[in-house]
């Protein structure tokens, strides 16, 4: 589990910069964890290794009523983006949190600036899959980076390459529709304006 002894009912997350003057993560609820790993892992059919790799990096934990709290954070470290789903079968709750940085929205391992590799998809759920993926094909997802749009926009992606110079190629994996496909379109169109230098493949579910 991830907590070997008994935590207090509501606590913050353990980060000491979680809060800034603009902008506060949700309230984690422990009593919830089982929630977030039904979800993920029965429902979502996520792989058990790579949730219990995002619930150790606190990447994701259980905020009020089980909702699955996933966020980032800026270069500097200090969290940015945060936003909550429900885990329930019955509900279709999505919420961003109130002063997120929508413009960075969210992900993973931008931060470390070790991943030269960047899978760009719609949903942070997405984001998951493809390393559930991964994994199942014996690659090591700790490697990449990747960055939701958390819609179909690409202004995000625009965002974090020209703050990240160390990225080198781009997998475009936004959803196989229409929308979709016009996102992967914006996307290179947008690449190539800021002189993008790096390989760019298409990744169509």
């Amino acid at each position: 589990p991830p907590h070997k002894t008994k935590p207090k009912e509501t606590e913050r997350p353990t980060r000491s910069d979680m809060v800034t003057s603009f902008f506060a993560l949700p309230m984690r609820h422990p009593q919830f964890y089982k929630n977030i790993y039904a979800y993920l892992i029965q429902t979502r059919r996520l792989s058990p290794d790579v949730v219990r790799w995002l619930v150790a990096r606190n990447i994701i934990y259980p905020a009020e009523r089980g909702n699955l709290c996933y966020w980032s954070a800026s270069p500097d470290g200090r969290p940015n983006y945060a936003a909550l789903k429900s885990t329930s079968d019955q509900s279709q709750y999505r919420h961003v949190v109130g002063g997120s940085n929508c413009l960075a929205r969210f992900t993973v391992n931008m931060d470390s600036r070790q991943c030269k590799k960047l899978f760009v998809v719609e949903a942070a759920m997405d984001a998951f899959s493809i390393m559930t993926l991964l994994q199942r094909a014996g690659i090591d997802y700790t490697r990449y980076a990747f960055l939701s749009l958390e819609c179909c926009c690409a202004e995000p992606l625009f965002y974090h390459i020209g703050q990240h110079p160390e990225i080198t190629t781009i997998y475009l994996a936004q959803d196989n529709d229409d929308a979709g496909h016009q996102s992967r379109l914006d996307c290179r169109d947008g690449l190539a304006l800021m002189g993008f230098g790096g390989t760019v493949i298409d990744k169509i579910p």
